[in-house]
């Protein structure tokens, strides 16, 4: 379907609207290939973030002699099991989605979709599905994923990266943020 434009300086203009479909089939090819090594790189980064949290636990093992956690009613293995199987998911699925992160609606969404992933996967290894939990799990990725989600937008976007000192201060106050929230939910 052919359509004429008419401009004042160039005459007449002749376009063809249509649907591309070899740029398409080429857009949604490299979106896959993209996304494999993004899956398999943010699995790689929620290994070693599982990796990170799991020392803080065998820490607090040797420290307490006891791999009984009775504020929790959990074992030291079913706590890091949750984390390996929460970081790791949470990581491929933003690894899968890395591409979006260039758009900050689209990143804090898939930062609060990652917390979601979190903090609904530890509890469910750790106890099974209990009532409350879904309720937990999207409040906590509210308030925690989504402002990861924002931090990785600057992080990730070369040319809107922040200085090194408002790098350094906002993952600093982002970890403290964290730890509290830990503190105060564990």
């Amino acid at each position: 379907m052919s359509k004429s434009y008419s401009f004042p300086s160039s005459g007449e203009i002749r376009t063809k609207l249509r649907l591309d479909w070899h740029q398409l089939l080429t857009r949604v090819r490299e979106w896959l290939k993209q996304s494999r090594s993004g899956i398999v790189q943010g699995a790689l980064v929620g290994l070693f973030v599982a990796v990170c949290y799991s020392i803080i636990i065998v820490i607090q093992v040797v420290a307490r002699r006891s791999i009984w956690f009775p504020s929790v009613d959990l074992t030291a293995w079913q706590i890091v099991g949750g984390y390996f199987a929460a970081f790791l998911s949470a990581g491929a699925v933003v690894g899968a989605f890395a591409p979006v992160l260039r758009w900050r609606v689209t990143a804090v969404l898939l930062g609060v979709l990652a917390g979601a992933l979190v903090y609904g996967i530890t509890p469910v290894i750790g106890y099974g599905f209990r009532p409350g939990w879904f309720h937990f799990a999207a409040q906590a990725g509210v308030a925690l994923g989504g402002p990861i989600g924002y931090l990785l937008h600057y992080q990730l976007v070369p040319e809107r990266r922040w200085s090194q000192f408002r790098e350094v201060v906002s993952i600093i106050v982002m970890g403290v943020v964290l730890v509290l929230v830990e503190l105060r939910i564990g």
